[in-house]
């Protein structure tokens, strides 16, 4: 099934290109189980949410994240609600989401995997409870290789998410969390909020979470749920003074091996510290990669069934152990001299090369 923005031979049931459903919207109300929705690349205005509700792969034609991008900014709609555990939303963007006092305003998925996607310059101007931009909210929620960047929010109650809450067992893993903001003023009430809120027994592994501000939480929040191979740096709690973190461990051993910069997480796992100038190559130019000799690499706790790639595509587990955050270091390059025994001759010549590392 495929969409094509604003075709006028739109017919169904979309099988090719030429009669392609006009927006994602129809294709999404009547596609069936086991069905692919693929989308050309274009830039799509949604005049209401896209609902997957179905067993299907919902995704962008080129594989090309950048290509396919899902915009609410003239609308107050959620661009994304994903429900099914056997549907797959991949490779394309929501952006420019302006709804407030909504459950995951760029997308809610309460069943189902989103794998590639980038969910970015949304802007809430205020919230009540649960308020938050990309929300999971289930055991079969899955993200992957995701990006949440440049949301801005003002929330003016307690417990909000300006990145992902996760929660009742959801999951992210090889995410990149960076730069939203939250820009609530500090005499309101919005004492809970954070950038990144897990809790219920969900999991975040495997992510970079860098940049972010928040009023309580600048980073992660945990409260009830795991926080594995991730690195937290550079963020800021907006809200100083007693009770207000960074990182905010509900529990011992919220934390797992993960990398921070000053805050103690407590507990008996294994975490790292240093400066984020020390743990990434550039990052201050955004490049989160992570530097040699860092306290990322080859510093995380390996799982059994590790995700085949990291963030950028490379393999994920290249050295002893997978590196800690959602980038992955290549593995040194070996050096050496190469000499010949014969210079030069006529044929035929047997030539010996030697290697001196």
């Amino acid at each position: 099934m495929y969409v094509k923005k604003n075709n006028a031979n739109a017919k169904f049931p979309y099988a090719t290109q030429e009669t392609a459903a006009a927006t994602p919207m129809d294709a999404a109300d009547r596609c069936i189980d086991g069905q692919e929705v693929l989308l050309e690349d274009d830039t799509y205005a949604l005049s209401r949410s896209v609902s997957v509700g179905r067993a299907v792969i919902f995704r962008s034609l080129s594989g090309d994240l950048d290509k396919v991008i899902l915009d609410t900014t003239k609308n107050n709609y959620r661009p994304l609600y994903v429900d099914h555990p056997s549907a797959r939303v991949e490779s394309l963007t929501c952006r420019g989401a302006r709804n407030s006092q909504i459950e995951g305003s760029d997308i809610l998925v309460k069943a189902g995997v989103v794998s590639n996607c980038v969910f970015r310059d949304s802007a809430q101007a205020s919230g009540g409870y649960g308020t938050s931009h990309v929300t999971g909210n289930g055991a079969n929620v899955y993200f992957t290789h995701c990006i949440i960047s440049n949301n801005n929010s003002k929330f003016t109650y307690n417990a909000s998410a300006n990145g992902i809450w996760l929660k009742n067992g959801a999951k992210a893993v090889n995410c990149l969390i960076c730069k939203n903001v939250d820009n609530v003023d500090t005499s309101s009430t919005a004492e809970k909020s954070a950038c990144v809120r897990i809790e219920s027994e969900a999991t975040i592994e495997n992510c970079t979470i860098v940049g972010n501000e928040a009023q309580l939480t600048g980073g992660v929040y945990a409260d009830g749920g795991h926080v594995v191979n991730c690195v937290i740096a550079g963020n800021t709690a907006l809200k100083k003074g007693p009770g207000y973190h960074d990182v905010y461990p509900g529990f011992d051993d919220a934390f797992d091996h993960c990398a921070v910069e000053e805050v103690e997480l407590g507990g008996s796992n294994v975490n790292y510290h240093d400066s984020m100038a020390n743990m990434f190559v550039d990052a201050a130019h955004g490049d989160f990669l992570p530097a040699g000799g860092s306290c990322l690499v080859d510093k995380g706790l390996t799982p059994e069934e590790p995700e085949a790639t990291d963030l950028a595509g490379s393999d994920r587990v290249m050295g002893t152990a997978i590196d800690i955050g959602c980038y992955e270091r290549p593995a040194a390059g070996f050096a050496a001299h190469v000499s010949a025994d014969v210079a030069e001759g006529l044929l035929p010549l047997t030539v010996t090369f030697t290697a001196t590392a």
